[in-house]
């Protein structure tokens, strides 16, 4: 073997200290998002399990797909809320920390975000419909159709949102 290809690890390494740096930053934030993502699977719950949380009235039903979705097809008494909305005037929504919550996404936008931030705020009993809306479909749970009645473009306020979980349906399990 040639002299000139015979180099030791350390030598490597000088030589290439960024290329090691940025290898190192990989596996650390790889490492760091694959315990993250264990840490909220926790949260997920079948459809089974969010039809007893939709007949609970103390639960928030929040759908954070786009509005455009939401209006072909959600969840009974489900409110629209963006995560920019719902951020924006969170205490206003939801005063009590200790509401239940039942995220709705969809495989393209994941409601694990919107968890964990609502927990970083203080609320508990999170829980994200697992497969999102498109397995509420698949299970042939009963849909509404349209907009969302009581969201604007500035949100909703607090009083609307109390006035709809009063009025909440109960569904046939």
């Amino acid at each position: 073997m040639n002299a000139a290809y015979n180099i030791s690890f350390s030598s490597f390494l000088g030589h290439n200290i960024a290329l090691f740096i940025i290898l190192l930053v990989l596996i650390i934030a790889y490492c760091y998002f694959e315990f993250k993502a264990v840490n909220i699977s926790g949260y997920h719950v079948s459809v089974r399990v969010a039809v007893n949380l939709v007949n609970d009235k103390k639960t928030n039903i929040i759908d954070i797909r786009k509005s455009s979705d939401y209006a072909k097809g959600h969840i009974a008494d489900s409110r629209n809320l963006s995560e920019q909305l719902l951020f924006k005037n969170l205490k206003g929504y939801f005063r009590d920390n200790n509401s239940g919550f039942l995220l709705i996404g969809d495989k393209l936008h994941s409601a694990d975000k919107v968890a964990i931030a609502l927990k970083k705020k203080g609320y508990k009993n999170i829980k994200i419909l697992s497969g999102g809306m498109r397995a509420w479909v698949k299970e042939q749970m009963p849909i509404e159709k349209g907009a969302d009645a009581s969201s604007n473009k500035l949100g909703r306020s607090a009083n609307a949102i109390k006035n709809a979980n009063k009025k909440k349906k109960k569904l046939k399990r």
